[in-house]
């Protein structure tokens, strides 16, 4: 009788959690149909808006939101996970900001930027038709290969352990030794939270090269260190205090910004609050929202410093949206700048072997002394930015600089590789036991999912200085003083 009444109880909680799951599907499907519908939408009103624009844009320029709202209603599986992993949640943020809102803006205040050079006609043909081409390859890619990272059926039990970090923490504590030895390395950081304007990026003094990359490296170990730590507490209690601790942790290490670039303080923030939303899980509504004012809070902030850094007179609403203008298309390759980059092979000749393994490696240790080719399409991209100036600051764009070195047909292939080593990374992040490789994982997979405001010089240069450096930190202290845990999953 007994067994009899077991093994009811254990058909009837099983059709209560097979209900649950298809009713949380279906919400996640509905809510997956109302996003793709406000973008095709919103893609659309762009659209008309570039069409009838009072201002002088490029002819086909209208087809990027176009084409960009058809394949989000016909590729579904591109909005299907955003809200599970961070880096293809970057991605459809960043496309969304490249492909509908720089082109709405464009079309209140024009094509040209504050800076740079007005490309020609031709250029900006070229342009479109790589950035057109960029974006359907990216579905594309992204459709045949989803399934493979991101149909998981399974999910981490809610039971994780904190790791013993010793290395984590001699790694703070050897940081902490190089700021006493070097202490003008604290020179190129601001604290937003007090500073009136930001300080310049480069240093004064002489110091190895290495030196400011390992306090970068510090103050992620250190993040990583203390959500760890109170992880640990939290455990025992889950108290909601230590969800709160948490976030003022990252909170307050983030807020240090390196110069004036704010991705410096974005980037670590984000990864934190995203590490506290998926191991708090029992306050993700509540963490959801405070981290929603406190992002918003830290872009506004370190957006108004950095205005107050550059222009010291008032700033009109015109200037205003001039400058956010400029902006998009600066850091998430808008039309502009890939004109530039198309126009840069007037003087960058193509599959130029040295030129490409030179600029691919220019920023990784030992690598790096193997090629010195005497052409770049960075510094040439530069060149032509600047009409020859001495500045050497802006970024190849990522479509641009695959458009240099193999031409039009392969050039989307960085993009391609960035998007595939993106996905694997999201998928490490749910498959990884530990909390500080979660951690490494969230981090890397944010960098890579916002590939559109980089270059693949500038992904190498990531893999090799912050995330082989942290990974092989963190295994050495996991072979050490870590014992291998059995991997746990649930259903969804």
């Amino acid at each position: 009788m007994s067994i009899t009444i077991n093994g009811v109880i254990r058909t009837f909680i099983f059709f209560e959690i097979t209900k649950k799951e298809l009713m949380n599907m279906i919400k996640k499907n509905q809510l997956n149909i109302i996003l793709r519908l406000f973008i095709f939408l919103t893609g659309i009103f762009v659209t008309f808006k570039v069409i009838n624009s009072l201002n002088e844009l490029p002819n086909t320029y209208f087809l990027i939101p176009l084409i960009y709202s058809i394949l989000i209603v016909l590729f579904p599986s591109m909005t299907k996970y955003m809200f599970n992993y961070i880096g293809i949640l970057a991605l459809n943020i960043g496309m969304a900001i490249r492909y509908l809102i720089s082109p709405l803006i464009i079309s209140y205040s024009g094509i040209e930027m504050s800076r740079g050079i007005y490309p020609f006609v031709e250029s900006y043909n070229i342009a479109i038709n790589l950035m057109i081409y960029e974006m359907m390859a990216i579905f594309l890619i992204y459709q045949l290969l989803y399934k493979k990272f991101y149909n998981i059926n399974y999910k981490r039990r809610k039971d994780l352990i904190g790791d013993n970090n010793v290395c984590g923490w001699l790694f703070i504590i050897l940081c902490i030794g190089v700021i006493i030895i070097f202490p003008e390395v604290m020179s190129r950081y601001s604290f937003v939270l007090t500073a009136e304007e930001l300080k310049s990026k480069e240093l004064q003094a002489n110091i190895i090269s290495f030196v400011p990359l390992l306090i970068q490296l510090g103050t992620l170990v250190l993040t990583m260190s203390f959500i760890n730590v109170i992880y640990k507490y939290y455990s025992k209690n889950n108290k909601f205090i230590f969800v709160l601790i948490s976030i003022g942790v990252v909170f307050i290490i983030s807020s240090f910004i390196i110069g004036t670039s704010r991705f410096s303080v974005v980037l670590p923030l984000v990864t934190g609050l995203y590490m506290i939303y998926i191991l708090f899980s029992k306050y993700k509504k509540v963490v959801t929202l405070i981290s929603s004012f406190v992002v918003l809070f830290i872009i506004l902030s370190t957006t108004l410093l950095k205005t107050s850094t550059i222009y010291s007179e008032a700033v009109t609403l015109k200037d205003f949206f001039m400058q956010l203008n400029s902006n998009l298309q600066l850091y998430f390759s808008g039309v502009t700048n890939v004109a530039i980059a198309a126009q840069t092979s007037d003087i960058y000749n193509s599959f130029n072997l040295e030129s490409i393994l030179s600029d691919l490696f220019r920023s990784i240790v030992l690598l790096n002394s193997f090629f010195n080719g005497t052409s770049s399409a960075l510094t040439d991209f530069n060149i032509v930015f600047y009409n020859g100036g001495l500045a050497r600051d802006q970024i190849l764009p990522m479509i641009g600089q695959g458009y240099l070195y193999f031409g039009f047909l392969f050039a989307p292939v960085f993009s391609i590789i960035s998007l595939i080593l993106l996905m694997y990374f999201d998928s490490k992040i749910i498959r990884i036991d530990s909390v500080i490789e979660k951690y490494i994982y969230a981090y890397v997979s944010l960098k890579f999912g916002l590939f559109m405001m980089a270059n693949f010089t500038i992904l190498l240069s990531f893999l090799t200085n912050y995330y082989l450096i942290l990974l092989v930190i963190f295994k050495i202290n996991s072979k050490l003083f870590n014992k291998q845990r059995e991997v746990k999953y649930e259903h969804w």
